[in-house]
């Protein structure tokens, strides 16, 4: 055998090889990771969703005449629960706010409450904020009437007689 003055064909590398393969995971891994994380959060919102809180304060949402009449019904809730709901050992507390939208227009179901042990949910702040209108607060109790304690201070001096010097002036 005769030596031969050609060099061996080169290789190819490892990217030319496989580099067709990486470059179809590196579009899928994301892909199913976003997909995952879309999941994920579709199974939390659903789960806040039935939550007793969320439960009640749509139900007197849906059960309000000044909501029917501003939003239309039924509320359908939408599916960004902005807040948070926490039940833990018999006690808690929520604090959140979800869209709804009616026959007519959309607002937001604005709730704070919570939970003594082993009792039943108490709504400190249960509001609907029609989009471009009024806050309707749908609180069943009576919200105290300004007395005389809580009159404003006017800004001038009455105008029905001569203004008494300042104390303390001469």
């Amino acid at each position: 055998m005769t030596p031969s003055n050609e060099a061996p064909a080169p290789q190819p590398g490892f990217f030319a090889k496989y580099g067709k393969w990486l470059l179809g995971i590196g579009c899928l891994v994301p892909l199913l990771c976003c997909g995952g994380f879309g999941a994920l959060g579709v199974v939390i919102m659903q789960g806040l969703k039935s939550t007793a809180p969320f439960v009640q304060a749509l139900a007197k949402a849906n059960q309000s005449d000044e909501v029917n009449a501003a939003l239309g019904s039924p509320l359908t809730p939408g599916f960004m629960v902005n807040g948070s709901i926490n039940d833990s050992n018999g006690a808690g507390t929520a604090d959140f706010e979800v869209p709804v939208t009616g026959k007519k227009a959309a607002g937001t179901l604005e709730v704070t409450a919570s939970k003594e042990r082993g009792g039943a949910w108490t709504f400190a702040r249960l509001a609907v904020q029609v989009d471009l209108g009024p806050r309707i607060d749908l609180l069943d109790e009576p919200r105290p009437e300004p007395g005389p304690d809580l009159e404003p201070i006017p800004d001038e001096p009455p105008s029905d007689g001569p203004v008494p010097d300042a104390p303390g002036k001469e």
